[in-house]
């Protein structure tokens, strides 16, 4: 529908001010898009009479063209591609290469659909920083739709979460942090406990919840809200010599994952 492809069935869609059926080819003017495995590339033509269209097709002028395809070969390394039918391309290179078309006309808007489904970790680290930079220096918009949800943690201060068609949650990725993961689980290494250290853990049950003990390890889980770290090590200290520590943080498939499943988390976000 933001592409215009599709036209609402009910409510309305405006992108930059217009609507993207009414005026689909103002519209794709403006927009950029790349959709997970489909290529927007000519399939028997080498890389670089693609870009070469698109430069014809969105009028860019001849200068900026030639400045982006510097630009974007370099980042992307892209050089040893531009001559080579897409056809014959891997996924990884072939995505690289339509990274690379969506943002080729200066975009103000662009639209990625799962755009490192597939690849492997060092080409998704290079496409995820292409786009930072691109956002950053050219003030792109990104729109980006993923299931790899560290795609969203290393790219999106604001993410939207939808449950069969309706918005569970709108707003920053700090903020769902914050809300949502206020425990955290200290892993601790430790040796020489004495029998102090069950009364004090017990002492404390209203600040912090025992995952698991025995004489060598100590996990437990408690609220940042109501404890630091140096507070859970001020309790248990005394008691054991402590040899390593561990902090792990909830991170947001695991908040994701809690909000599709608690339908209380559900209704704290709706209201």
């Amino acid at each position: 529908m933001l592409t215009g492809i599709l036209t609402p069935t009910s409510g309305k869609v405006t992108v930059d001010g217009l609507d993207p059926f009414q005026d689909r080819t103002k519209n794709n003017m403006k927009i950029g898009a790349v959709f997970g495995q489909r290529t927007q590339m000519w399939w028997d033509l080498p890389v670089i009479e693609s870009y070469k269209l698109i430069q014809k097709i969105y009028e860019v002028p001849l200068d900026r063209y030639k400045e982006n395809l510097k630009f974007y070969t370099d980042y992307l390394d892209l050089k040893d591609l531009l001559n080579i039918p897409v056809r014959q391309l891997s996924l990884g290179q072939k995505m690289r290469c339509e990274i690379a078309a969506a943002f080729m006309h200066d975009p103000k808007i662009v639209f990625l659909d799962e755009p490192t489904i597939g690849l492997d970790f060092m080409v998704k680290d290079k496409i995820r920083e292409f786009i930072k930079v691109l956002n950053r220096e050219k003030k792109v918009t990104v729109i980006l739709t993923t299931h790899d949800l560290q795609d969203i943690e290393e790219l999106c201060s604001r993410i939207i979460i939808l449950d069969n068609g309706k918005i569970m949650y709108d707003g920053s990725l700090l903020e769902i942090k914050n809300q949502f993961s206020e425990y955290l689980i200290a892993d601790f290494k430790i040796k020489n406990a004495t029998e102090g250290l069950d009364k004090v853990l017990s002492d404390n049950a209203d600040k912090l919840f025992v995952l698991s003990k025995d004489m060598y390890e100590l996990s437990i889980r408690f609220s940042r809200n109501n404890l630091t770290v140096a507070g859970v090590m001020n309790i248990i200290s005394p008691y054991c010599d402590v040899m390593d520590l561990n902090i792990n943080q909830a991170s947001i498939d695991t908040i994701v994952k809690d909000l599709y499943e608690d339908k209380i988390l559900v209704e704290t976000l709706k209201n």
